[in-house]
């Protein structure tokens, strides 16, 4: 009966989708063991029974002993229903029929001799078959006969009974195996997925191109070798537990590869790429049925986009959705909500880490998200520790790692790697069980990793050879030399850059003599570098000097002018022509990339170069730590002084328009005579396209109500574009000022030391309520950043600017010094300036 019972429900859980919503979708497969789906003889007596019993107060008589009784039209309906159901359903419901081989004695079973004083000879034979093969079995389905009667059917004397063995457990296994990606593939066929709302949160948290960023990479950093041949490695990659039981000691839930600059830490998170999208490809091909295993990654550095823990969790959120589209509606928080009102522009998540970290746990905990993620993480002391961000970040993945090494969680299995250099923020936050690490400084390791290094440096070495055409005795000199001496990958690169810089006409002896010459480790190499590039340049050296002092600050590369500005150069032909000549001068440590931009991009040849300098800025551009402040001061300056002169312009007069006595005077110069056979031809013609456009609006009333309707909040998002596009300053300050001033003047004021505060916050033109400057700056900013994304910038005053860049000294001193009654005065989300104080700089 309780087969009955099962069809029954699932015919309930598809007519009432009001009550269970998704639960028809995640039925999967149903066993039926005996189930009297065409009824069965022997209902009939035993309805008979039941009806006796039930006088004696011994049992209940029951519909369902009714309902499988032989040719019961209820029962024919609820087979007809089910079946129907179980192919309407895509992939559809798995069935098998399990049923007896062997007669039951049923008045043994129901204890009935003992309470009618029957015998079994008494029950009729065709009774003897419980429920017969044609009842217990579907038309198409897939059937099984076991040797017993109906009672042992789902009874077995243990796991190694031959009827569980040879005949159940196969069948059984493989539904349960496909169950999970059965219900995952037809819930992303039925789920409605809201490619408007996909757009919007891919919109709202645009940012890192991982893939192209591993493609870029991919070109200088070759997977490594040795690391998948690890013990725990392999142990981290392949291990599969359930969540639910008990984990086997020494679990991998994290690899922690920790290492110096250039020591294989990129390599290593390559061949962890590699070794999962192998492990993916596995899966699909062998259809485990336990559903789609998920890969994250990111590459953390110091450039835009890539240097901050939003960066990182925008990213991840994003390829999660991308790979699963299920996912959105956890991130559909921070989507931009449709309506003009403040009440509409509140409900719209802040870009926080943590609200991004609940979206990302609320997608793990998805039912149907898949059987395993990982997250590969590179770089990851590259994000600033001492950033709030930063802080909240580590603090989550610890969390994260703790609860992975506990038992009992209901989530996703989750994998991490992550690859550092020895970081006190990062040693901290992976002191967990399940953490395991592979230091790279470690004597086991270190002809892994000098073979590594070899390597990089013959791919490296055979570059420049077929470049400057070296023989093949050079080359192997070389190849030989630069692998034995290096220390790390930067070192090799910086070596072939300079072998590259030597013109071809050097010759073989030469090249040795340079290579043997070359100092052995990355620092000395550098520091001799930049002192060649100083004497090379004496005439010069202050301006050189000045130009490094602002291009180590920066916070992503700038153009030629933004650089000339941010030095103190001025901006005519000759002193660009200048700086050409200078950045020229450092190579290869600088060099001029091409944009599509008319101007190009000033760049360090590599990021450890600029890190070198920064680290070393006191003994080779006489910055001190206080000095670098003022530095910033400077920079800041220069670029507020910047926006100041070319955002502060008159508007134009606006065009004139006729007056309405002109336009009249100009109607009355025509002939009269003229205009009244003009108007009587248009009149006729005019009556005739009158019926002829009654009929068409007839026909088309329909199909426009229909359109409009399609179409209303369409037109709403124009109606706002417009509203924004009748503003005639957006386009009057586009790319007046020059982008990196706009977009970084103020971080730079607030690295400054503390006086710059007070002596900005007199720029009354500036924080005025209604500077017009402030006003335009806000419009170039809010273009080129999103930073006020959730606001209307409108609405902004100056302390709520200050606030809002983080720039905490300021806003103190805008408030002492004319600017307090402002604290009260709400944003376009209700907040004061001390909301997004407490926001950002927490």
């Amino acid at each position: 009966m309780g087969g009955l019972v099962v069809a029954k429900a699932i015919t309930i859980a598809d007519s009432r989708r009001d009550l269970f919503p998704i639960m028809f979708e995640a039925i999967t497969a149903c066993i039926f063991f005996g189930t009297p789906f065409s009824g069965a003889p022997v209902a009939a007596v035993a309805a008979m029974y039941a009806h006796f019993a039930e006088k004696v107060d011994v049992a209940f008589s029951s519909k369902l002993l009714e309902l499988m009784k032989p040719g019961d039209e209820e029962l024919r309906q609820l087979k007809h229903d089910f079946m129907r159901l179980v192919g309407k359903i895509n992939p559809k419901i798995d069935l098998f029929c399990f049923w007896e081989e062997h007669p039951t004695d049923f008045s043994q079973m129901a204890g009935l001799p003992s309470l009618f004083g029957l015998t079994k000879n008494l029950i009729p034979k065709q009774y003897a078959e419980f429920v017969n093969r044609d009842s217990a079995t579907l038309p198409g389905v897939e059937e099984l006969g076991l040797a017993c009667n109906h009672r042992d059917l789902v009874k077995f004397d243990g796991p190694k009974d031959d009827r569980w063995t040879q005949m159940v457990r196969d069948p059984v296994k493989k539904i349960i195996h496909g169950a999970q990606l059965s219900v995952r593939n037809r819930l992303n066929s039925v789920r409605d997925i809201d490619r408007a709302m996909i757009s919007g949160i891919m919109e709202a948290l645009d940012g890192a191109q991982v893939q192209k960023k591993r493609k870029t990479l991919s070109q200088s950093f070759t997977p490594s070798s040795w690391i998948p041949q690890e013990a725990e490695y392999l142990e981290w990659l392949r291990y599969t537990g359930d969540g639910d039981k008990e984990k086997p000691p020494q679990t991998v839930d994290c690899l922690y590869v920790r290492g110096r600059e250039g020591r294989g830490k990129t390599n290593a998170a390559m061949a962890a790429l590699q070794g999962i999208e192998k492990l993916i490809r596995e899966n699909e091909e062998n259809d485990t049925g336990q559903g789609p295993i998920l890969l994250v990654y990111f590459f953390c550095d110091t450039t835009t986009d890539y240097s901050t823990a939003e960066d990182v969790l925008k990213s991840v959120i994003r390829q999660l959705i991308n790979q699963q589209e299920t996912l959105a509606p956890y991130a559909k928080i921070f989507t931009k909500k449709k309506g003009k009102d403040d009440a509409s522009r509140s409900q719209q998540a802040q870009i926080t880490v943590e609200n991004m970290w609940q979206s990302i746990q609320d997608m793990l905990a998805d039912e149907f998200i898949g059987s395993r993620v990982y997250f590969v993480l590179n770089n990851l002391h590259a994000l600033p520790a001492e950033s709030d961000s930063t802080i909240k970040l580590m603090k989550f993945i610890a969390g994260e790692l703790e609860a992975l090494s506990s038992v009992g969680s209901r989530r996703v299995p989750t994998r991490w790697f992550i690859t550092s250099r020895e970081s006190h923020n990062v040693d901290a936050a992976l002191k967990v069980d399940g953490v395991r690490v592979i230091d790279l400084e470690d004597s086991r390791y270190e002809n892994q990793v000098q073979l590594e290094l070899r390597k990089h440096a013959k791919k490296m070495i055979s570059a420049i050879g077929e470049q400057k055409q070296y023989n093949k005795a050079l080359a192997y000199f070389a190849s030989s030399l630069v692998g034995k001496r290096a220390q790390n990958t930067q070192w090799i690169d910086i070596t072939c850059i300079q072998l590259g810089e030597l013109s071809n006409t050097e010759s073989d002896l030469r090249v040795r003599k340079i290579l043997e010459n070359m100092p052995q480790d990355l620092k000395t190499l550098l520091d001799h570098s930049w002192r060649q590039i100083f004497e090379l340049n004496e005439a010069h050296v202050e301006k050189v000097k000045e130009i490094l002092r602002a291009l180590v600050l920066t916070y992503e590369d700038p153009t030629e002018s933004e650089l000339s500005l941010l030095a103190g150069l001025t901006s005519t032909d000759q002193e660009k022509g200048e700086l050409r000549k200078l950045i020229e001068q450092c190579k290869p440590l600088l060099y001029l990339k091409r944009t599509s931009k008319a101007d190009s991009v000033v760049c360090f040849v590599n990021i450890i170069v600029k890190t070198h300098l920064s680290e070393n800025a006191k003994e080779l551009l006489g910055l001190s730590k206080e000095e670098i402040k003022w530095q910033h001061g400077v920079i800041a300056l220069r670029c507020f002084t910047h926006i100041k002169d070319t955002l502060d312009f008159p508007m134009p007069d606006p065009a004139p328009k006729e007056s309405a006595a002109e336009i009249s005077d100009k109607d009355d110069q025509h002939n009269p005579d003229q205009d009244e056979a003009q108007s009587e031809h248009a009149s006729a013609a005019e009556q005739v396209d009158d019926e002829e456009e009654e009929d068409d609006d007839d026909e088309d009333d329909e199909d426009d109500e229909d359109e409009y309707s399609d179409s209303e909040e369409m037109y709403e998002d124009e109606d706002e574009e417009d509203e924004e596009e009748d503003d005639p300053e957006v386009e009057m300050v586009k790319d007046k000022a020059l982008a990196y001033t706009v977009k970084h003047w103020l971080h730079h004021a607030s690295n400054a030391t503390l006086e710059i505060a007070e002596d900005l916050s007199f720029e009354d033109d500036f924080w005025k309520p209604d500077s017009t400057i402030r006003r335009r700056w806000m419009i170039e900013y809010a273009r080129m950043t999103t930073t006020f994304d959730n606001f209307d910038y409108k609405t902004l005053n100056g302390l709520h600017v200050a606030a809002a860049i983080g720039f905490r000294q300021l806003v103190a001193a805008l408030i002492r010094n004319g600017h307090e009654a402002e604290i009260k005065e709400r944003d376009s989300l209700v907040n004061t300036p001390v909301s997004p104080m407490r926001m950002f700089i927490k």
